[in-house]
C-alpha cells in the first residue's frame, strides 16, 4: 500500500484522498462499491478479494494521506447537516476540533501559505475566508432590503429582519462610526474600533445618517 501510494498515478492518489475524506464525511466503513475504481482495480491487480482487506485498506489510507482529508470530510459533514461551513471556534465533530482546525486553514490562507490544492478544496466546500466582513455585506444587505421596503434607514434598535437583529447592528455602526473621532488614547480605554473608511462609504452609499 505504502508503494502504491508513492509510486502510483495521480488518479490512484486522487482516489486514496477520496476514500479518507468519504469515510469521514459519512461516518462509516465504505463499500467496497463506493471506493474509487483506481483502488478497486489496484486491489484487482493485486488478485486480492476486496472487501476481505476493506477495514484494512480504509485505515490504512487515513494514515497514509494523513488528517486533512479527514478533517475536510468532517466539515463536509457538519455542512451537509448545518448548511454552512461557519463552524464555531469550539465546535468538535465527532471527537475531532474541527472549529480550531478551520480557523487555522483561514490564518494559512491569509498567510499565503495554505497550498492552492487545499484552497481549492475548502472554496468548493462552500469556506469563506474572513467570515466577519461576509457576516457585515450580509446585514448591509438586510438593510439594503429594508430600506427598499420602508423608504428610509431608520431601523428602530430592536427590529428583526429575516432573523437577524439589523437594530442593533446599525447601532453598533454608528457607535464604530463615533469611535471615529476619538484619540487612540481614548478608544483603547473605552474598547471601540473605529469603522474603516470602506465601511462608512458603503453605508452612506445605502442612505444611512450617522445621527438616528
Amino acid at each position: 500500500m505504502l508503494r502504491a501510494f508513492a509510486e502510483g498515478d495521480e488518479e490512484l492518489r486522487e482516489g486514496f484522498y477520496v476514500m479518507a475524506r468519504e469515510q469521514a464525511r459519512t461516518g462509516r466503513t465504505l463499500r467496497a462499491d463506493e471506493l474509487p475504481a483506481a483502488v478497486q482495480q489496484l486491489m484487482g491487480d493485486d488478485g486480492v478479494e476486496l472487501e476481505r482487506v476493506l477495514p484494512l485498506l480504509l485505515t490504512s489510507v487515513t494514515d497514509l494521506v494523513g488528517s486533512w482529508e479527514r478533517m475536510l470530510g468532517l466539515l463536509l459533514a457538519y455542512r451537509e447537516r448545518e448548511g454552512h461551513c461557519d463552524v464555531p471556534t469550539k465546535h468538535a465533530e465527532r471527537g475531532a476540533k474541527l472549529g480550531i482546525w478551520l480557523g487555522e486553514q483561514r490564518t494559512s490562507y491569509r498567510r499565503g501559505t495554505l497550498q492552492s490544492w487545499r484552497v481549492g478544496a475548502l472554496e468548493a466546500a462552500g469556506v469563506v475566508w474572513e467570515p466577519l466582513a461576509a457576516q457585515w455585506e450580509q446585514m448591509r444587505g438586510l438593510l439594503v432590503v429594508y430600506r427598499e421596503r420602508e423608504g428610509h434607514c431608520d431601523v428602530p434598535n430592536k427590529h428583526v429582519e429575516d432573523g437577524a437583529k439589523l437594530g442593533d447592528w446599525l447601532s453598533t455602526q454608528r457607535t464604530a462610526y463615533n469611535a471615529r473621532g476619538m484619540s487612540e488614547e481614548e478608544r483603547k480605554a473605552t474598547q471601540r474600533v473605529a469603522l474603516p473608511d470602506a465601511q462608512v462609504e458603503a453605508l452612506e452609499a445605502a442612505g444611512v445618517s450617522w445621527e438616528p
